[in-house]
């Protein structure tokens, strides 16, 4: 694939860009911290999560076959030039998050991951709780995408939610000041 100067601006100018709103936020210092998560693949797949909540499709398992649906429940596929295999993916992974949605004959999802219903949680932004039975919780993502899970994980949820709201108001009332380390 060959790339214009103009295209490598393009992406080198979005970088910049991301990178001064991840300061402004608190998440990185000033200068060239960009790899401080890079090891944390939890984290890396929160950040985008919360990027991409709205482009998440559901994976449905058929006993030998798996496929992703999106929010109007139409089929959807991976596409071919994407490295990950959906046949692949582990069994605790419920959800694809994707960068692209092309059309041809069919829908192809580009620019995919696989992540947990957990992970989908943290980064939504709407999330409520309905009881089912006395032990399973439904957890609600941004309205249409659920998944059910024990009181006590509901439970955990709901903290580490509360206490990354209780994080981000606090750094939005007294943002750090950049000239000392964080």
């Amino acid at each position: 694939m060959k790339m214009s100067i103009n295209n490598i601006n393009s992406i080198h100018d979005a970088r910049n860009q991301f990178h001064k709103l991840l300061v402004l936020f608190g998440l990185l210092r000033e200068g060239r911290d960009y790899n401080r998560y890079s090891r944390a693949p939890a984290m890396i797949k929160l950040a985008m999560v919360g990027g991409l909540i709205r482009q998440t499709v559901r994976l449905k398992r058929h006993r030998s076959r798996v496929e992703a649906r999106d929010r109007c429940n139409t089929l959807v596929l991976v596409h071919p030039s994407s490295p990950l295999r959906i046949k692949t993916i582990p069994q605790h992974y419920h959800w694809l998050v994707y960068g692209e949605k092309v059309r041809t004959r069919q829908v192809y999802l580009r620019d995919v991951t696989a992540v947990s219903s957990m992970t989908l949680a943290m980064g939504s932004t709407n999330l409520s709780m309905e009881s089912s039975n006395s032990e399973r919780v439904k957890v609600v993502v941004d309205y249409w995408m659920h998944f059910y899970t024990s009181w006590r994980d509901a439970h955990s949820l709901q903290m580490l939610r509360y206490g990354l709201n209780q994080l981000v108001c606090l750094i939005h009332e007294n943002p750090p000041d950049y000239g000392q380390s964080l």
